[in-house]
């Protein structure tokens, strides 16, 4: 790894843990999605492993996914936190569920596209 790939790690490492923080103590929106109906608990290994293979291909797929940014550097960090979030909802029966994001509100925001990227495939996955 040359100097300029080392940079760009630190950088990227930077802006994900700046992204996660924001995320978790003061989010600058909260995406609302009606709840779904699905029980998180009986999500396992290998149907994360398998949604974290859809959802991040599709994503990557899309203008927005091309660019490079904190969903990249630890994807499964933002599927958790969606279904923590959902799953709260989903146990006090919220008729929605508010998924935080502490960087943008941009509807052009990459962490927005992911979400609802994830919400479309967990929801297509009612035997859960």
């Amino acid at each position: 790894m040359d100097d300029e790939d080392t940079n760009d790690s630190i950088v990227n490492n930077l802006i994900y843990n700046i992204h996660v923080k924001h995320t978790l103590k003061s989010p600058i929106c909260l995406h609302r999605f009606t709840t779904l109906n699905i029980d998180i608990d009986k999500i396992d290994d290998a149907k994360l492993t398998q949604c974290y293979e859809k959802c991040f291909i599709k994503y990557k797929n899309t203008p927005i996914g091309e660019r490079y940014s904190s969903i990249d550097v630890h994807t499964g960090t933002w599927i958790n936190l969606f279904l923590d979030y959902m799953d709260i909802a989903i146990k006090n029966k919220d008729k929605d569920a508010l998924i935080p994001n502490g960087i943008s509100d941009s509807p052009y925001c990459n962490l927005k596209l992911f979400y609802e990227i994830l919400y479309d495939y967990l929801n297509i996955k009612t035997t859960w």
